[in-house]
């Protein structure tokens, strides 16, 4: 666990609301990933809860019970860190501190009742030698029918994802990106089938960013761009480089991903 949570950075708690420009904290960012989510939870018959994978400080569950205002049904945030967890508690949110592997649907779900998974920009942390894994275990604890609604970092084509993931192996960040045809694969073969794939505004990632939140020093910050540009070279929107810095863009679509 301590492996996977320097993967995650050391920004948590209070201040992960600020990082990337406040993107995290963002009402105009969330709102395609929250408005996909509503438009699943029929009034008539909503979920029985709704589980935020991953979901630290709490930010979309807490989107959600404002426009939903339907206290019947369980919002649920799992995270495995106690910091972004103390931010989430709030309302009629819970919370469970535990990896997104230790997940079970009993825990989440006593009674009876449908379960709605969502989760955004964390299916990267798993590396690609786990993301099956995670989205196995997900499917798992699911009925068929029932939805995993997910934001996930992807690119439209494998050399963008080859850069990447070159760009972060570099960094020795154990994180993996896949492409949209790579992704869809992973799923369907983990007992999903994709009923929406939306694309939605990319994410810059600035070299200090991204040096602030991995607590990387400006020698391997400066070897880490000129290392990608020699080997890529500048790519619009996916990586730019300016003088000394540089910027890379994660680009990500939202999937419903329904259990068969």
């Amino acid at each position: 666990m301590d492996e996977e949570l320097n993967n995650h950075g050391k920004i948590t708690g209070k201040l992960w609301d600020g990082i990337h420009g406040g993107y995290f904290s963002n009402k105009d960012a969330a709102a395609p990933l929250v408005l996909t989510v509503l438009s699943r939870i029929n009034p008539l018959s909503p979920p029985a809860a709704v589980a935020d994978l991953g979901g630290g400080t709490g930010f979309i569950l807490k989107e959600i019970a404002q426009q939903l205002n339907d206290p019947s049904i369980r919002l649920i945030n799992i995270d495995m860190s106690g910091s972004q967890l103390s931010e989430s508690r709030a309302g009629q949110i819970l919370t469970i501190h535990c990896p997104i592997e230790a997940v079970k649907r009993e825990t989440l779900l006593p009674q009876n009742g449908t379960l709605l998974f969502i989760m955004r920009s964390v299916l990267h942390y798993f590396g690609s030698g786990g993301i099956g894994g995670a989205l196995s275990h997900i499917r798992q604890q699911m009925r068929p029918g029932e939805c995993f609604i997910h934001q996930t970092a992807c690119f439209e084509t494998d050399s963008h994802a080859v850069l990447l993931n070159e760009l972060f192996r570099i960094t020795g960040l154990n994180k993996w990106f896949p492409s949209v045809n790579e992704l869809n694969k992973i799923l369907s073969a983990n007992g999903f089938i994709q009923t929406l794939d939306k694309e939605v505004a990319a994410l810059p990632v600035s070299s200090r960013d991204f040096a602030k939140r991995y607590d990387i020093d400006d020698k391997m910050l400066m070897e880490i761009g000129q290392k990608i540009k020699a080997r890529y070279g500048e790519i619009p929107k996916v990586f730019e480089t300016c003088g000394g810095e540089f910027t890379f863009y994660l680009h990500c679509r939202i999937f419903i991903s329904e259990a068969v």
